[in-house]
């Protein structure tokens, strides 16, 4: 059984209608963030995803924020939302 960052990744695998996603305060790493990216790659649904008040780090943001520069046919803008602690 894997941690938060698995279950994320399973969820977002598995749903095509989440759009929005609130995980703040989960004690959330770096690893969360790998795993989400590798995932969010496909799932163009999510729209909105809320990271504040987990322990993210500079490297785990800016890999995220990438996503937003997805080549086309992506037209997505994923709003991330970060509050440091």
């Amino acid at each position: 059984m894997g941690g938060p960052e698995t279950l994320l990744a399973d969820l977002l695998r598995s749903s095509r209608s989440l759009t929005d996603l609130d995980v703040s305060n989960c004690r959330l790493g770096a690893g969360a963030c790998h795993a989400l990216a590798g995932v969010l790659r496909q799932n163009t649904g999510l729209q909105f995803l809320q990271l504040d008040g987990n322990r993210l780090g500079p490297e785990a943001a800016l890999l995220l924020a990438q996503l937003n520069v997805l080549p086309p046919p992506s037209s997505r803008v994923l709003a991330l939302i970060f509050a440091s602690d």
